[in-house]
């Protein structure tokens, strides 16, 4: 008999069998998370689904805001819903909520109260706009 080449035969094959293993696990792998990709996708749409019903009931049917103020709400809620669908597209956890409550802080991010302002004023956009809008607040406001 020659051992030399039956052991040589047998380290093949377990070598062999070793590679096939590992190629199932990776299958295996991938298999899940494909699967795992489809139900992110399906959550993410869900969620971008459920934000336009939300801007459509609670905001343009009770014409929320009026004219002047509807897009900063539509805005608030459009950043929760996209927020939560790109965290779900990545298979996290949603980390948005919409407090909707008229009080300061406007959506909550990972627990932090935020406060949003989005706004449209004489086509200034950003901190010029914050600025022109802080300035009208302060003539409004009575000082004491």
């Amino acid at each position: 008999m020659n051992f030399d080449r039956i052991a040589k035969s047998n380290q093949e094959q377990a070598v062999a069998s070793w590679v096939n293993y590992l190629n199932q696990v990776r299958l295996g792998q991938l298999m899940e998370a494909l699967r795992c990709q489809n139900q992110n996708w399906d959550q993410a749409v869900n969620t971008l689904e459920n934000t336009l019903i939300t801007i459509n009931k609670e905001i343009i049917e009770r014409n929320r805001g009026g004219l002047k103020g509807m897009h900063g709400f539509i805005a608030e809620v459009a950043e929760c819903g996209v927020g939560n669908a790109g965290e779900q597209v990545q298979g996290r956890m949603p980390v948005y909520e919409w407090i909707n409550d008229n009080g300061p802080a406007d959506i909550l991010r990972k627990g932090v109260q935020i406060q949003q302002k989005f706004v449209a004023a004489g086509n200034h956009l950003s901190l010029q706009a914050i600025t022109q809008h802080f300035n009208l607040f302060q003539q409004e406001v009575p000082h004491f």
